[in-house]
This record gives C-alpha cells, sequence and structure tokens, in this order.
C-alpha cells in the first residue's frame, strides 16, 4: 500500500516571506504547465459554456480563470518564442477579463457578450495553433 506524503515543514502563520515565498513556488509551477491544456482547450471549453444560461458566480469565476490564462500565455509568448503580436493580444484578453476592474459586455439594447465569448475563443484557438507551429 502506498504511503501518503506528509508536508512536514514548519510554517509560521505570522511571517510573510513565507507565504512570498510559497506564492512564488506555485506561480513557477504554473509556469511549467503544458500551456496546451490548461490554458488553450479549458479556457475555450469554459467560454462555450458560458454562452449557456448560468449562474452570476460562474461568470466571476470565469474571469478570473481567464484572466490567469491569459497572463501565464503573454508571458509564454513574450519569453519563449519572442512572440510580440500574441503576447498583446492575450494580454488584452487579460485586460479585458479582469476580475478587478470590471467590463461591461453590452448594454440594455444590445447584449454582446456572447460576441466577445466568440472572438475570445477563436484567438485562443489562433493562438493554440501557433504554440503548436
Amino acid at each position: 500500500m502506498a504511503e501518503k506524503k506528509e508536508n512536514n515543514s514548519n510554517f509560521d502563520i505570522k511571517d510573510l516571506n513565507q507565504y512570498f515565498d510559497l506564492i512564488k513556488k506555485y506561480c513557477l509551477k504554473i509556469l511549467k504547465l503544458d500551456p496546451q491544456t490548461y490554458f488553450f482547450i479549458v479556457p475555450g471549453v469554459l467560454l462555450l459554456v458560458g454562452l449557456l444560461p448560468v449562474p452570476i458566480l460562474y461568470f466571476a469565476i470565469l474571469r478570473i480563470y481567464l484572466f490567469v490564462s491569459a497572463l501565464v500565455l503573454t508571458y509564454k509568448f513574450y519569453s519563449d518564442e519572442k512572440d510580440n503580436v500574441y503576447a498583446g493580444i492575450f494580454a488584452g484578453i487579460a485586460i479585458i477579463y479582469n476580475p478587478i476592474f470590471f467590463i461591461e459586455f453590452g448594454n440594455n439594447e444590445i447584449n454582446t457578450g456572447p460576441i466577445i465569448f466568440v472572438l475570445t475563443v477563436a484567438l485562443f484557438v489562433l493562438g493554440y495553433k501557433r504554440i503548436k507551429e
């Protein structure tokens, strides 16, 4: 039977440096993930589900996930391939879907949310094709 590995390191709740070290550790792990699965396919599927009638909480979670995915892809395109066009595209997506300053998609007469979602899916597909090259 396999034994469960426990985290035996001592963590002081009052020490902020340990929090920053932990955040840095997990951010570096995120940047090493396979970008094709977590940062292209999952956001595309989540955006397509967002076209269905879903609760408002789903859109809040979707904004956070798309924001993080777009930031990671911006970093990947800029650092790995030195492709500034796609880095700029995904930086724009990060700005549009940022969870802090909400940008409304539409008004009372026209709902532009689904159009923005479809365009974002198309940009993720183009980025996926670019990273496969």
